[in-house]
């Protein structure tokens, strides 16, 4: 297989696994050829929290910069999922005219069309064929130019399931999405809706808006959600990136006991001299088994927490890792996807 259509295989059909981190702050690229789009301001990139019903899981930044950046949504009342891909794509003011960024669109859809008996000897399917494709014709006042979308059908893990994805072109980015489901009218609804708005979602965002969810420094997880690699990321200084002044604000420091069975956040004083105030939490699990959307995630039994989940039980707190410098809460008695703003880590 080319390099080209490994990657094209490698972005509509491989599974979402690895390291995620936190989104990256908005970022300009370049300005489409025609006068139209020459004169409009610079395209910038953000990704929202939510997408109607879809709520933000998580994010992954593939080692390979030609593979860009994934970024999964779940919608909020099912299991339906929607995969978006970043990557670059031709540079429509600089070195592909309109022309030539059509001819690009079409070998990478064909060229992934193409490649359905390899995806089948490497076991990325076990059936898939093809139901139909069409270009995508952009609504007035889109910024993106051109589009393809591909309905499949594939048998994957044993399951009949329908695979659909839309691939839009804007200047120097390739924006495609892409969800593999179980098909009811509902989902077909709600994945039509979700594709509808995507696009613009993420071009509207402003570095405002996107902040409390976006760093330019912030550095990914490791590539697994061991233990170890989790634990290795608490120790230090945070805070709360909802404070006005940052870190400047004041920090709390995260503890970890040697034998991993206690997390203590320990504040500032609020006096000189006076101890600062410290919380205990005992250490129930960590790692991608309590939170699927999370996999850096340690569960936590908070000392003196009464409160209770809906079905009777004692809320536990999830410390939830979404780069080597930010975390978020969540506790479980808050529907799932559900956490506090950013805490950040501080010098």
């Amino acid at each position: 297989m080319t390099r080209r259509r490994a990657l094209i295989a490698s972005l509509l059909l491989a599974a979402a696994c690895g390291g995620s981190r936190a989104p990256a702050a908005t970022a300009p690229a370049p300005a489409a050829a025609s006068a139209a789009a020459s004169e409009a301001p610079p395209i910038r990139i953000a990704i929202p929290g939510r997408i109607g019903p879809f709520r933000f899981v998580r994010r992954q930044d593939f080692d390979d910069a030609a593979l860009g950046t994934m970024v999964r949504y779940r919608h909020e009342s099912d299991s339906l999922e929607a995969d978006v891909f970043l990557y670059p794509g031709p540079d429509l003011a600089a070195t592909c005219n309109d022309a030539c960024a059509r001819r690009a669109l079409k070998e990478e859809h064909e060229g992934f069309v193409q490649q359905f008996d390899e995806l089948r000897s490497r076991g990325y399917v076990q059936r898939i064929r093809l139901l139909s494709q069409a270009p995508l014709v952009p609504p007035a006042g889109a910024r993106w130019t051109m589009g393809h979308e591909l309905h499949l059908e594939v048998r994957r893990d044993g399951l009949d399931q329908h695979s659909d994805f839309w691939l839009v072109y804007l200047p120097g980015i390739r924006f495609k999405i892409r969800s593999t489901f179980t098909e009811t009218p509902a989902r077909v609804a709600a994945l039509a809706a979700f594709t509808d708005e995507a696009p613009g979602a993420f071009m509207s965002q402003t570095e405002a808006t996107a902040s409390d969810a976006a760093a330019a420094d912030e550095r990914p997880l490791p590539p697994t959600a061991t233990a170890d690699a989790i634990f290795a990321q608490l120790e230090g200084n945070w805070a709360w990136s909802s404070a006005k002044q940052g870190c400047a604000a004041g920090t709390h420091r995260l503890v970890v006991s040697p034998d991993r069975q206690q997390l203590r956040i320990i504040g500032a004083a609020a006096k000189e001299g006076e101890a600062p105030d410290t919380t205990v939490y005992t250490v129930i699990e960590a790692g991608p088994q309590v939170l699927p959307w999370a996999p850096f995630t340690v569960r936590l039994d908070m000392q003196g927490e009464d409160r209770r989940t809906d079905a009777g039980a004692l809320v536990k707190w999830d410390l939830v890792l979404m780069s080597r410098d930010r975390y978020h809460w969540h506790r479980t008695d808050w529907p799932e996807g559900g956490i506090t703003a950013a805490i950040r880590r501080c010098p």
